[in-house]
């Protein structure tokens, strides 16, 4: 589960920085002159280069409209990883029923979230520690649709091995 928690705090940590809109420099209208003035112009402050990619729609949003939503989900976030961390610390206190009625709790107050697959794993953990191996491998069956690849499942598959034995 850490790994996946620091990456999604990193990542909402990188997504709530702000970030500059290009400016664009000011038009010559048609109608201008050439002086007769010396050819030396004076020194002009850097343009930001124009990117080649054209910007996503979070990048066309205002600042503060990005800043509201950065913190918004990183609030979010936050709460999933406090609710999986309670169901963490009830399983390695050997309290399996307790965890799966905290990852009850996220699964309604979560049910896409950003920690869907730890939650699934931790639940694959209280089952097998229930010795409920057949609830735990439709669980571990459901990681696998919902997350094809991921790292959890081996952690989750293991979680049962003993119980299988």
């Amino acid at each position: 589960m850490g790994t996946g928690v620091v990456a999604g705090v990193a990542l909402v940590a990188w997504s709530a920085g702000p970030r500059r809109v290009p400016a664009t420099p000011p038009a010559v209208p048609a109608t201008a002159t050439v002086s007769a003035a010396p050819a030396v112009a004076p020194p002009s402050p850097a343009l930001p280069v124009a990117s080649a990619t054209p910007p996503t729609p979070v990048e066309l949003l205002p600042v503060e409209t990005r800043t509201v939503s950065a913190r918004r989900s990183a609030r979010r976030l936050a709460e999933e990883v406090a609710i999986l961390s309670r169901a963490e610390k009830e399983l390695h206190a050997g309290r399996p029923s307790s965890a799966l009625a905290v990852l009850e709790e996220h699964r309604q107050k979560f049910p896409s979230g950003e920690l869907a697959q730890e939650r699934i794993a931790a639940r694959v953990h209280a089952l097998c520690a229930l010795g409920r191996v057949a609830d735990a491998e439709a669980a571990l069956a459901r990681l696998r649709r919902v997350s094809p690849g991921s790292p959890q499942e081996g952690r989750a598959r293991e979680a049962c091995a003993p119980a299988q034995r």
